[in-house]
């Protein structure tokens, strides 16, 4: 009993410190006041502190790599090193390199040893965004490497430990992925250890406000205005109604597009980017043009007796013109 309720109130002590976190003006971790993100912070809490890889998921722009950011800077590694790489962004060539590190003259060009990203993270975290686009045959080295927390340079001999912990994101469906054969189903178990579901924005409608005032007054900061501009009654409205296919990212470009629109003083006008335009009515475009051209004569239609006896005659012609003799013209 002594030691559950020790349990418990260690549990205790860190939701508080994690919640003084959260209140004080200098956090920066994610906005978190509908139900459903503070479902998954919740859920983040249980593993802050433990040497777990996540693997998160959502639609792009949810805000993956900002909930990355939150879990090593709340967790024991945060005095270390978070690394970022977008496993999409570089060829496999490179990324193998990249993520491994490769020794002097392994390949053409490697004219010295390069440490790799794996090896600079040690004691760290290591963020790796669009994961279901990693090709095969680096899941494989991948998923030796998550298992035995050792990885070998390229060129190498010998194989280096590290201490890192994998952060993993897409926004792919990578059981839809292992069906086609993209992915890796052992590396998918192995990466789906405690996996997160972000929401998109859509789905947290109390997180829109906050987060658009969020980015006015980062917009402010950046623009270095003295005072942050607010937002109109219709402004608020027509933000809380729209779908955001985009998510967080769109939010944000909406939110300094409209600061910069605006009167610094209050945001009363917005844009969504790029609209459909209505369709034009046919009539429109189909115009009359007034022209000083004479109107050409336009015979009636045929019917279709009158086209067969026109070709009976033609035939005919031809026949008759064929099976005449030709006529010389005489030398004079």
């Amino acid at each position: 009993m002594i030691k559950s309720l020790s349990a418990d109130n260690q549990a205790l002590v860190r939701e508080n410190t994690q919640l003084k976190k959260r209140t004080k003006k200098t956090y920066q971790g994610p906005i978190a006041e509908s139900e459903e993100m503070v479902n998954v912070l919740s859920r983040l809490d249980k593993v802050l502190s433990l040497p777990v890889d996540v693997l998160l998921r959502g639609e792009t722009g949810a805000g993956k790599e900002v909930i990355a950011k939150y879990i090593h800077e709340n967790s024991n590694r945060s005095d270390q090193a978070l690394i970022v790489q977008n496993c999409a962004a570089i060829p496999e060539q490179l990324l193998e390199s990249e993520l491994f590190g490769h020794r002097k003259g392994s390949f053409t060009g490697a004219d010295k040893d390069k440490v790799g990203l794996f090896e600079a993270a040690n004691g760290g975290t290591l963020f790796l965004d669009e994961i279901g686009d990693m090709p095969m045959l680096l899941q494989a080295k991948l998923l030796r490497v998550l298992q035995e927390r050792k990885v070998r340079p390229v060129g190498a001999s010998k194989e280096i430990e590290v201490d890192v912990r994998v952060i993993a994101a897409t926004h792919c469906n990578l059981m839809q992925q292992i069906k086609d054969g993209g992915f890796r189903a052992d590396l998918f178990y192995r990466l789906n250890v405690f996996p997160i579901t972000l929401p998109p924005l859509r789905s947290r409608q109390a997180d829109i406000i906050p987060l658009a005032e969020h980015f006015v007054q980062h917009t402010t900061t950046m623009l270095g205005l003295p005072q942050s501009p607010g937002l109109s009654a219709n402004v608020r409205n027509q933000l809380l109604t729209y779908p955001y296919p985009g998510n967080v990212r769109e939010l944000k470009n909406i939110i300094e597009r409209s600061v910069l629109l605006s009167d610094f003083e209050t945001i009363t006008q917005i844009e969504f980017g790029e609209q459909i335009p209505e369709e034009i009515e046919h009539h429109q475009v189909l115009a009359p043009v007034t022209s000083a051209v004479q109107p050409r004569f336009e015979p009636e239609p045929l019917g279709d007796d009158d086209v067969a006896v026109g070709l009976k005659e033609v035939v005919s012609l031809s026949l008759i013109h064929i099976s005449e003799p030709t006529r010389r013209t005489p030398i004079s």
